[in-house]
């Protein structure tokens, strides 16, 4: 008995029965299509997960809290020059990066770099420099332009 070597769209295509001419024509096309939208698919997961994280492509990992530490002063400044509370200002902060950002995305790298997810939101911005530098330079602004 012949053996063949069949892809998985020939697998599919043997599978859907062959009901004449109209039958086959009806289920390459079918068959051709759904691997063309499952391709796409795993095209667009692979673009917007990265391989490796922002920490792990050749750049060191920078320590947790990292950005609070260096940030705190400008928080504190921003919550008494406005009168609002750290509740509000991380808010604040999320809302703008969640505008440039697909922070989903940022946290489906960050569970699979650590093996879990963030604890909170803004633990995002010491995995990811981009998040970081967004949200420093938007402390900045609140500092300098709203003041």
């Amino acid at each position: 008995m012949p053996c063949y070597k069949v892809t998985r769209l020939g697998c599919d295509f043997l599978a859907n029965k062959f009901n004449g001419e109209k039958g086959i024509i009806f289920t390459a096309k079918y068959v051709k299509r759904f691997h063309e939208m499952e391709e796409a698919i795993k095209a667009k997961e692979r673009a917007t997960i990265p391989e490796s994280p922002t920490p792990a492509a050749g750049k060191r990992k920078i320590p947790m809290t990292k950005w609070f530490f260096s940030n705190n002063w400008k928080c504190d400044a921003i919550m008494a020059n406005f009168g609002w509370s750290r509740k509000y200002l991380y808010h604040k902060i999320l809302v703008e990066l969640s505008d440039l950002y697909n922070l989903r995305d940022v946290e489906l790298a960050y569970k699979e770099f650590h093996g879990y997810r963030p604890e909170y939101k803004l633990d995002l911005l010491d995995f990811d420099e981009r998040l970081a530098n967004t949200a420093t330079h938007y402390l900045n602004y609140l500092l300098v332009e709203e003041a």
